[in-house]
């Protein structure tokens, strides 16, 4: 599983990429940087995706909350280089997620 703190760090330096997608959700879903910051500094993983490596390398699911204390979810990766990726973001739905951490089962 990928260390929160490595994550953290990044995010306090300011030493993360956001990609094109995420922008572009970011955005959609009306979320700031500080929220996506705020979402990562306080978040916890709940999920990894360790076995789905590809080329944006090792990736993991944050759920954290906003400024509002709203739930958010921010899907980051470290690189095969090292460095810090935001995947994308997302306010998680309530049909899909139980208190925006757990699964739901369909």
């Amino acid at each position: 599983m990928l260390d929160i703190e490595w994550f953290r760090s990044k995010i306090k330096a300011s030493d993360y990429e956001l990609t094109s997608h995420a922008n572009e959700e970011r955005q959609a879903e009306m979320v700031s940087i500080e929220d996506l910051e705020k979402a990562v500094l306080a978040g916890e993983v709940i999920e990894d995706y360790e076995s789905r490596k590809d080329s944006r390398g090792h990736s993991c699911l944050i759920y954290g909350p906003c400024e509002d204390e709203s739930p958010l979810h921010v899907v980051v990766a470290k690189t095969p280089q090292g460095d810090m990726r935001v995947c994308t973001v997302y306010r998680p739905e309530e049909e899909k997620f139980k208190d925006g951490k757990k699964r739901r089962i369909k």
